[in-house]
Order: C-alpha cells, then structure tokens, then sequence
C-alpha cells in the first residue's frame, strides 16, 4: 500500500497536536542537560557553573510546558497543510509540499517557541530563576529573538522533513507502513545532518537571546549578531557546540519522532478503514448521526475527519466513511441513520469550519453587548455602576476584545469539538465527553482571552484614562509580560466552571430541540440552547466573576491572590459577590443567542456550501 493511502486520516488535527505535544515533552525530558551544555558552548559569557541535579535541570518546566504547546502546534499545522498541499505524487511535488508545510508549521510554533527559548536559555546559562530570566525581555527582544528563532527553526524544518519523508518512502519500498521505531531511525539520521548545516544559525539564536539589554555587548539584531561573532572568533564562532547539537539533534529525532509516530498510531485505532482514501485532493467529511438508542440517553455526534479522495468513486468512498464511523462506535448500520455526509472537495477542513466559525461568532457577540458587559465590569468594581458619568464611555476598550475574541473563540472550538467526538467514541456518553472537552478548551483559550480581559476591564472600569495603547505601553512598563495575565489563576477559577455547566446544558437543549423539531435550522436551536446554557451558567458563577474582576483591576502593589480576594470580600461585604448578576446574566444570556447561534448557523453554513 502505497504511502499516500497511509496517511488518510493521520492528518487528524487532534492526534497531531496530543502526539506532538507528547512528543516535544518526552525528548525536551531526557536530552535536557545535552541541550544545556550545548547553550553553554554557544554563549559568549555564562555565570558561575553547577554539578548539582537541580542546577543541570534548571529551566526544565519552562521547556517542558512551552515546548509540548510548540510542538502540538507544529504538528497540527504541519499533518494539515501536508493534507491540503500534496495535490501530485511526484517526487519534487511531495518535497516541496513537506518543505512548505514544514515552513508553515515552524511559524505557526515559534509564537510560541521564542519566549520559552528566551527564558529557557538564560536559565541555562546564567543559571538564574524563572522570574530573574523574564527581567530584561522586552518586546524588541521578543521580536528579535522570534526572527533569529524563525531563521534557524524555518531551514532546519524546510531541510528535515523532507528527507524525513523522502526517507521513509526509501525505507518504505514494499509499501508496507513503517513501525515507529523505524520512522524514529528516520528522524535521527535527518536530524543529525541537518543539526550540522543549521549549527550557524543557531549560534546567532543563542547569542541574541542572551544578550541583555543593558549589557555593554548588547546586539542590535541578527545581522550585527552575525558581523561580531566573524569578526571577533572568525568562522569558527559559528559552529561552537556543533557536535554537541548534532547528537542531541540525532537522538532529538530518535526520540521525537519516534514518540510522535507512536502516539500517532495509538489514537488511529480507525485508521484501517480510511486507507482506500488516496490520490488528488484533500477532502473534509462530516457524519451525523442522530437518534441512536443507548439506554435512555439520545446520543449525536458530529464526526469530521481530513483524508485523501480519489475522486473516481465518492459514493464507495462514502459507503467506507459510514462504515468506519459505525463500527468504531460499536453500532451496525441498521441501529443508526446516517443525517448527512458531505464530502464534496474543499480546501476549508473540519478545524477550518471551527476556527471561522467560533471567530465570526466570538466578535459578532462583543460588538454587540459590549455595553452591557462594561456596566457589569463597573458595577463588580464599584459596587454600583450609577457613578457620576458611569454610563458614559460604555464602548471604551471594545477594540480589544473584538481583536482577541477572533482567536480565542476559534481555538476554543477548535478544539472543543473534535476533542469532543473523539472522548464520545471511547466513552459512548454525552455528559463524559462534553465535560472535559470544555475543560480543555477553556483553557487552551485562556492564553488569548487572559491579557485582552485584564486591558478590556481597566478601560472598562476608567481605571486607566488613556488610549488602548498608552494601557498597554503602562502595564509591560510596570509589571512585564506577568501583568498581562494577572487574574489568569481566577479567569480559569471562573471560566472552567462556567463552561462545565454551560455547555453540558447546550448540548443537552440542543439534542432535545433536534429530537422533538426536526426540521429546525441549526442558528435557532443554538441560539435557544445558547439563551438558556448562558443564564444559568452566569448566575451561578457570578462570585468567581467577581473575584477575577477585582483582581485584574487591583494596582500590583495591593494585588491579592484568590483565595486572599474571595475572603477579603467576604469578610467585607458577601452580597458583593453578586454584584454585577443583572448585567451579567442578560449579557451572557444574550450573548449565548447570538454566539452559539452565530456560530451554529455560520458552521452548518460552511459545511454545506464550502
């Protein structure tokens, strides 16, 4: 079987980004102390060394947590732009589309990648603690630090994988598919010979990211980076820890790879039957099955997947997507009727759908209620919003969650939905698939949602006079990167109780409408179900609410932690947990009509015409 059928559904966005994920964990885990060394041969001056094990390991959650998100985001926007790019099977094709999607997945990481390197590497060389190495990185360090990251991530992935690929096909002839372990050999061989010609590059990153802003050799960018290294240690500067790099490369892509492609084949259980999906173009698929009888418990699911198609024979193609769905559910085809399957070619795949939707969505909801949240804001902070002048400027601030909502309401459904078909499929349960999805999902938002709630609600609240900007510039100055996420602790306190109740209640209305009105558009039932999930779920988190609005506004020097908020109020005044429920409730009730409904009607828009 040739290479192209074997990759059917392994483009699956959700094993890319948990194989990749574990993956990043796992070699970043056992190669650390080779990866120190290698950052101490590179810098140009380092602090006093160490032989103890915490001291070898300093930085190591650091890397851990940035680099299993970084590598969960390569993987998933490397398997899904291969998915779409490889229209031919020609070998120069295949190569340039692994370069591109390659290129396009180390972007997509770097955001992600460049603070965590930062930090790991001063950490590492300077052996100083977390909050010492976040001091001294500004913003044009970032950006410097991101475009020598992106120099040397972006030809090392566009050289790797490649070879990586066009390997395994080598390995591959009988066109059997390969096991991990010797996908994992692949890796390493790749890898080590691509770590030698990238070495250069990364002794730039390494210099640039430790350069501090204050210090008397600071670097005005990469290219004077590059100037002082040849001019001081000549050609020779550029390949300081060469060796080292080249075997933690190697035994990098032993182990990252290797524990990519074995995740991979763990959670593709259902893999054997989408192996007839080969050839010209990428396809989207969505099953819905309705009505199938578990119990007393009415189960739907909505199960998209990414494959190749062949175009010749849809209809044989579709009769195997029926089958795969119903089988791995543990239903014959007699139990279960197959609403609607569409599998018309589109470059828009099933995660496409969710991040277009939940972005549309997302702003729709806050440029429309944005008034009512800002009286809320104002009511939680002030203990009543009928302040002289305090329904003036209700609309200060609304750039801001507009700009972030687009993000964070698409990665939300990103992966709330796919996640949430998946854990259905093991479990066969509604209420144990919906649960943690949410959990999850609010969380992976969180990252976006945290800094655009604290700039939003000091606007909101006139705690801070000044333009969006003029905040943003004042709260890096004062506190860093750190006060953009003040209240993270409380928002996810407050946002992952919210989300437990309300989308189990969502999904639950949902189904009930379904089952009882047929026919009713899909905007109607998600707004009704998103009215009601919205209510019930503001109300009753309201003094979590409370509690995070008090902390993102509160100056840092009187900053409190959670538990020290909820008990100040408390012992203050208890009633002022409630404070803002009016305007909260008909903000989040009306706001689940239009975003759930916006996003129904937007989805199910996408899926039929696109």
């Amino acid at each position: 079987m040739s290479e192209a059928k074997d990759r059917g559904l392994d483009s699956s966005l959700l094993r890319s980004l948990t194989a990749g994920a574990l993956a990043g964990c796992t070699v970043e885990g056992l190669l650390y102390p080779l990866d120190r060394l290698k950052t101490r041969l590179q810098a140009k001056c380092v602090g006093s060394s160490g032989s103890s094990l915490s001291y070898v390991y300093k930085g190591l959650p650091v890397v851990l947590l940035g680099n299993s998100i970084g590598s969960a985001v390569f993987f998933g926007t490397y398997e899904q732009s291969k998915a779409l790019l490889h229209h031919q099977q020609g070998c120069w094709e295949s190569l340039l589309a692994d370069s591109a999607s390659a290129v396009l997945g180390e972007l997509a990481a770097c955001v992600f990648r460049t603070p965590t390197e930062i930090l790991k590497q001063r950490m590492q060389a300077h052996g100083v603690n977390v909050v010492d190495g976040m001091r001294g990185i500004s913003l044009a360090s970032l950006s410097t630090g991101f475009r020598a990251t992106a120099s040397r991530d972006l030809l090392f992935s566009a050289l790797q994988f490649p070879a990586y690929e066009k390997l395994k096909q080598i390995v591959s002839r009988d066109s059997r598919q390969l096991s991990p372990w010797e996908a994992a050999l692949c890796g390493s061989a790749t890898g080590s010979i691509t770590a030698v010609f990238t070495t250069p590059l990364d002794v730039v990153k390494t210099r640039v990211m430790l350069s501090k802003e204050d210090a008397c050799q600071r670097s005005a960018g990469v290219c004077s980076e590059i100037a002082t290294i040849y001019r001081v240690e000549g050609v020779r500067g550029f390949f300081h820890g060469g060796i080292c790099r080249a075997v933690w490369m190697g035994l990098g892509g032993l182990l990252f790879l290797g524990s990519y492609e074995k995740v991979k084949t763990l959670f593709n259980s259902e893999g054997k039957y989408y192996r007839d999906f080969s050839g010209g173009y990428a396809s989207c698929a969505s099953v819905n099955i309705w009505g199938i009888d578990r119990g007393s418990d009415p189960l739907s699911l909505s199960y998209r997947r990414c494959w190749y198609t062949s175009g010749n024979d849809q209809n044989q193609n579709q009769d195997t997507l029926k089958q795969a769905v119903l089988e791995r559910s543990g239903y014959k085809q007699d139990k279960a009727k197959i609403q609607q399957v569409h599998t018309t070619p589109t470059a828009l795949t099933g995660v496409g759908v969710e991040l277009l939707a939940g972005g549309i969505a997302g702003c729709t909801v806050d440029a429309s209620l944005y008034p009512i949240d800002t009286l809320k804001t104002r009511q939680q902070a002030w203990g009543c919003f009928w302040k002289e002048g305090a329904l003036a400027g209700t609309w200060r601030g609304v750039s801001v969650p507009l700009i972030a909502s687009i993000p964070a309401s698409g990665i939300f459904w990103a992966v709330y939905v796919p996640l949430k078909s998946e854990l259905w499929l093991v479990t066969g349960s509604n209420t144990t698939a919906e649960i943690p999805a949410a959990t999850l999902s609010e969380m992976v938002s969180l990252v976006v949602r945290v800094p655009a709630e604290v700039i939003k609600q000091r606007m909101q609240a006139r705690v801070h006079q000044g333009s969006v900007s003029e905040l943003v510039n004042q709260i890096y100055a004062r506190e860093g990167v750190r006060g953009f996420y003040a209240g993270s602790v409380a928002t996810c306190y407050r946002s992952v109780p919210f989300a437990l109740v309300q989308f189990p209640v969502y999904e639950e209305v949902k189904r009930r409408i379904h089952t009882r009105y047929e026919k009713t558009p899909a905007w109607w039932t998600g707004a009704a179900s998103g009215a009601l999930a919205g209510s019930v779920a503001a109300v009753l988190t309201t003094p979590l609410d409370v509690v995070k609005t008090r902390i993102m506004l509160a100056p840092p020097e009187t900053r409190l932690g959670f538990y020290q908020t909820l008990q100040h109020i408390v012992s203050s005044r208890p009633a002022a947990l409630f404070g803002g429920v009016v305007p909260r409730a008909l903000h989040l009730g009306f706001g689940g009509m239009i975003y759930l409904g916006a996003y129904n009607g937007v989805s199910d828009y996408l899926r039929t015409k696109t």
